[in-house]
């Protein structure tokens, strides 16, 4: 059968270089002609019986195969490699992206697996599509939800059913009217609290199980289940917990018996093995010069939801798998309903599969996920309706641009704008209604019992109300600049370049909850905003400076000077006022530069012990505004200090001490928030 199949493809090979396929025409013309083409050959005499032609179709093997061929469809093939040769090169050199890989699968065949740059630049290692692994951080949910999908399948997890019943030495508190489910889980609505410390290691730290970990660190339950979507780490790691309960089998086992082994995908693997192996892409970061530096690498405690290692070839296996209705892995009707639409925050709004996030562009409905490591970024993309998708890694911190041009060229390539796919501007947009709708907002995914809740100062979205009824999101430039928004519907503004929906939730005379796309933000209180808080710090260390000049300079000056109401000041309420003023400098000036010239990534594996040392100074500042509210009244109250700015300097030290420590407390800077 084999030189009959070779004799095949060289016939349809022939056939296309003489029919000459346009290249500029789209993949859904060109699979046409090319089926029309097969056809005529097959009347002719000159092709193979029906199953032989099908042979150099079919989908790559899925059952009992170690490193499974991945079948090529040449013509088409040559194409798309030709398209992302002209793009990823030119990304990797703008984007100072060190090397990536791409895969590129139609639902009958592999159009491409191939690497680019370098996986290790200090000893010039080239990407490898087969052999170089990458970690691809959150894509690892699609494996952890397939494998939850094929115990309901199997019956042993209800997607209704209280995820208590499955787990019970995991305790999901405070308890509410309605248990989370295993449908919850799978669509980030569980209402967990986000939570990092803790649960990130530097690479060889002590192993913890996923069982023990889960049982101390699940974080608590602060939204109703099942209202909205926040996404939640814990949330997938629970679930991978749910399926060691299920199968009675360990997960990296069950992993590896029931889904890569299937599906070929010999290389993937859950955590970065010690030692580290060759093949392994080395993690790289952008410092402030514009030079590349090697990262270290670091494990998750929460594993199922972010350490998938895998290679190219490997993950088109997976999306070939997907885009035949789980081939191999699951029942069609399982893989339907593991890729149909499960949540929304409102209807005209991409929502989440049980695992896949959904994008709504140019009339097409996409599923994938993305995922950021230290070090890496990588992003799966499936388009049903027209039965591709992509997988794309790299060896750098997630960059979303290098991300967006990549989507950009594949929908172009194979879903290119329908007609109707137009986005009309709403002509009766209200400038009222844009104005109330403006603001300040933060994600409610965000940490709110430690101090990684200083992250909403950075993750800060504010809306400005453009002309016309638009809506303005600011965003820094290396996220791609600012979007606008215009009015398209009551409620929902779309920005057309990047496909992206903003709608107002719940009351629209309110607007204190928007979605951007499946990403829901709350209103900000004034207080809280960012740029209301850096003045807040600015002028509480300006107070403590103050202290430190006013009883540290200015007053031994006075008295060499001979100014009498600088005596009457106790001897005490001076040295508290200097020590105050220095505890209060150094811990808002210190925490501040330590936060922002130390790399995110390697805050939330470890952080600084210096952090540590200076949650204790609000402690202490909160042990002396006793004695220092005693001084503070005996001065006021003193004879002899009858000027008002000597009474307002006598309680600086005591100002500055309070507004200090409601600081701490408010970001949890202290040492019981790390």
């Amino acid at each position: 059968m084999r030189p009959l199949q070779k004799r095949c493809d060289q016939v349809f090979a022939f056939a296309a270089r003489c029919t000459k396929v346009p290249p500029q025409s789209s993949a859904k013309q060109r699979g046409l002609f090319m089926k029309f083409i097969g056809a005529s050959l097959l009347c002719l005499g000159l092709a193979l019986p029906g199953a032989a032609v099908a042979a150099t179709v079919a989908a790559a093997p899925t059952e009992g195969v170690e490193r499974a061929p991945l079948p090529e469809l040449e013509t088409e093939s040559r194409h798309i490699e030709a398209v992302v040769d002209g793009v990823i090169p030119t990304l990797l050199t703008a984007r100072h992206v060190p090397g990536a890989v791409i895969a590129v699968v139609r639902r009958d065949g592999t159009l491409l697996v191939k690497g680019y740059g370098l996986a290790d630049i200090g000893t010039g290692t080239p990407v490898d599509a087969n052999d170089t692994l990458f970690r691809v951080a959150s894509v690892s949910k699609l494996i952890t939800a397939t494998a939850v999908m094929q115990m309901v399948e199997l019956g042993r997890l209800v997607l209704d059913a209280d995820v208590e019943r499955y787990v019970p030495d995991i305790e999901l508190w405070p308890r509410q009217s309605s248990p989370v489910t295993v449908r919850q889980l799978l669509t980030h609505t569980p209402g967990f609290d986000d939570r990092f410390v803790r649960g990130i290691a530097p690479l060889g730290a002590l192993d913890i199980p996923l069982r023990i970990y889960l049982a101390d660190n699940i974080p608590p339950r602060v939204m109703p289940s099942g209202s909205l979507i926040s996404y939640s780490n814990h949330g997938y790691a629970l679930l991978g917990r749910l399926v060691e309960a299920a199968s009675g089998e360990e997960l990296r086992s069950y992993f590896a018996g029931r889904i890569f082994r299937p599906l070929g995908m010999s290389r993937s693997r859950f955590g970065v093995p010690l030692p580290v192996p060759s093949t392994m892409a080395t993690p790289y970061k952008e410092d402030a010069q514009g030079v590349l530096r090697a990262r270290s690498f670091d494990q998750w405690y929460m594993w199922p939801a972010a350490e998938l290692v895998t290679t190219g070839a490997d993950m088109s296996r997976f999306m070939l798998s997907m885009l035949n209705d789980g081939k191999g892995l699951m029942h069609p009707q399982t893989a339907q309903q593991m890729m149909a639409t499960q949540m929304r925050n409102a209807p005209d709004l991409p929502g989440w599969t049980f695992g896949f996030k959904e994008r709504l562009r140019d009339g097409y409905r996409a599923i994938g996920h993305d995922g950021s490591l230290a070090g890496f970024g990588a992003e799966l993309m499936l388009i049903p309706e027209v039965g591709a998708g992509y997988f794309v890694a790299t060896n750098k911190d997630f960059d979303p641009v290098f991300f967006r041009a990549v989507e950009d060229a594949m929908f172009a390539e194979f879903a290119p704008p329908k007609e109707d796919a137009s986005l009309a501007a709403l002509d009766a947009g209200s400038q009222a209604n844009a104005e109330r709708v403006a603001g300040s907002y933060h994600p409610n995914r965000n940490v709110r019992f430690d101090f990684m809740r200083l992250g909403r100062l950075i993750q800060e979205a504010h809306l400005v109300a453009g002309v016309g009824g638009s809506l303005i999101l600011d965003r820094p430039r290396s996220a791609g600049g600012a979007l606008t928004f215009l009015p398209t519907a009551p409620g929902l503004w779309t920005n057309a370049r990047e496909q992206i929906s903003l709608r107002v939730l719940g009351d629209p005379g309110e607007a204190d909850r928007i979605s951007i796309g499946p990403w829901v933000y709350d209103r900000t209180t004034w207080f809280e905003q960012a740029g209301v808080q850096y003045s807040y710090v600015m002028l509480t260390a300006f107070l403590g400076v103050l202290c430190v000049l006013v009883w540290g300079v200015h007053g031994p000056l006075m008295r060499m000077l001979g100014e009498a109401h600088i005596t009457v000041y106790p001897t005490e309420l001076r040295v508290l006022g200097i020590f105050t003023g220095g505890l209060v400098m150094t811990f808002l000036l210190g925490t501040l530069v330590l936060l922002s010239t130390t790399d995110p990534f390697e805050i939330i594996v470890a952080p600084p012990s210096l952090l540590y040392g200076l949650a204790w100074f609000p402690v202490i500042l909160a042990l002396i505004t006793v004695p220092l509210g005693v001084l503070v009244y005996r001065t006021a109250t003193a004879d002899g200090v009858d000027r008002p700015l000597a009474r307002a300097a006598s309680a600086l030290p005591l100002l500055a001490a309070l507004m200090t420590i409601y600081f701490a407390l408010l970001w949890n800077l202290t040492p019981w928030g790390l």
